[in-house]
């Protein structure tokens, strides 16, 4: 009996311990469960940080582009108000779609799949950046290429050849004719010519055709003279040049007003009754011209001319054989000049008649070259 019940103990002290082993097992099982699910948790809620962190740097950097692109789309309003403003809205608006794709996708995909969309925004902005700047930046080099080409199309282009001329103009009640030199500058000489007693009653036109030196200078016998050569005509109502010394003073004064010539390389010279002027003339505005080239003229040997005649050059020229004006005029006023220590000086044409002489005169290179070059 007793044997019975140390057996029955035993059963019972095996299925005992068996029960416990079990339990314990069981219990160990599911402390272990436990400990990784919390650490599931804590990698979960790392993890979740974490992506919580790239989404954030995300917003950031599309706040930043976004940033970026207002300033860039702010200059391109300035340099293109109409054509910018439209492409800048086009790509914000790109932009946010695809921003929220980006978060749709997050949000149903793993942490993997976010973080490779998470990387595709990013370049997708990025892209989206350099593409304004580059746009920014061509427009703003055509808007400048632009302005480069109207300023070179209202550019005015300079034609400096400009060809010699002859105009007819009227001071007053006063005809004459006007020679300008090819591309004429400012402090150019100005020659003065007064024609002879023929042309007094002929038509103006006639200056340039029959008289000596107008003839000549129309004719391009001195190439392109560097000189103004202004040639009045004389009405037939007066007498002699003398009588218009006032208007060719006035002539000479308006010949500096309108083109700026030099006033201290002004000259005078005529033929016949245009050499007679040329003294006379001098002889009234005595202080005008820088040299006179009288031809074939006269006048009386007295000490007011000779006063007169001795503040300026005078180179005279005579025909020994003329028998219009006697050259014993010239003579005789040349050598009283010449006697006071004036600059004076006389040319005689041997066997020259009176209209010779203007013609051997007005042909010598080195008379027009000095009328042209004399000064004060």
């Amino acid at each position: 009996m007793n044997n019975k019940y140390k057996v029955l103990s035993i059963i019972l002290l095996v299925i005992g311990i068996l029960l416990l082993s079990f339990g314990g097992y069981k219990l160990l099982t599911s402390n272990n469960k436990t400990s990784n699910n919390e650490s599931n948790e804590k990698n979960n809620v790392v993890d979740s940080t974490d992506n919580n962190e790239e989404n954030g740097q995300e917003e950031n950097n599309i706040e930043e582009t976004n940033n970026n692109e207002t300033t860039n789309n702010e200059k391109d309003k300035e340099n293109n108000p109409i054509d910018n403003s439209n492409n800048s809205n086009s790509n914000i608006n790109n932009n946010t779609n695809e921003s929220n794709n980006n978060s749709n996708s997050n949000n149903n995909t793993s942490s993997s799949s976010n973080n490779s969309n998470n990387n595709n925004g990013n370049n997708n902005i990025s892209n989206n950046t350099s593409n304004t700047n580059s746009n920014t930046n061509n427009d703003f080099n055509n808007n400048s290429n632009t302005s480069n080409d109207n300023n070179q199309n209202n550019e005015t282009p300079v034609n400096n050849d400009v060809p010699s001329s002859y105009e007819l103009k009227k001071l007053g009640n006063l005809q004459y004719y006007l020679y300008t030199p090819s591309n004429p500058t400012e402090g150019m000489p100005l020659i003065m010519y007064l024609h002879g007693g023929t042309n007094k009653k002929s038509d103006v036109k006639a200056l340039l055709t029959t008289d000596g030196f107008p003839k000549y200078l129309y004719d391009g016998y001195y190439g392109n003279l560097r000189s103004y050569v202004v040639i009045p005509k004389l009405d037939n109502s007066y007498t002699g040049w003398s009588d218009i010394s006032d208007t060719l003073r006035n002539l000479i004064k308006t010949m500096n007003a309108t083109y700026k010539i030099n006033m201290n390389k002004v000259s005078l010279t005529g033929h016949s009754m245009g050499g007679t002027g040329t003294y006379q003339v001098q002889v009234k505005l005595s202080n005008t011209f820088a040299c006179i080239a009288p031809m074939s003229g006269s006048i009386q040997n007295r000490e007011t001319n000779l006063s007169a005649l001795s503040k300026t050059k005078v180179w005279a020229f005579v025909g020994t054989d003329d028998t219009v004006v006697s050259p014993d005029s010239s003579r005789t006023i040349i050598q009283a000049l010449k006697d006071r220590g004036a600059n004076a000086k006389i040319t005689e044409f041997s066997g020259a008649g009176h209209f010779d002489v203007s013609a051997q005169g007005y042909k010598n290179s080195s008379v027009i070259n000095w009328l042209v070059n004399c000064s004060k």
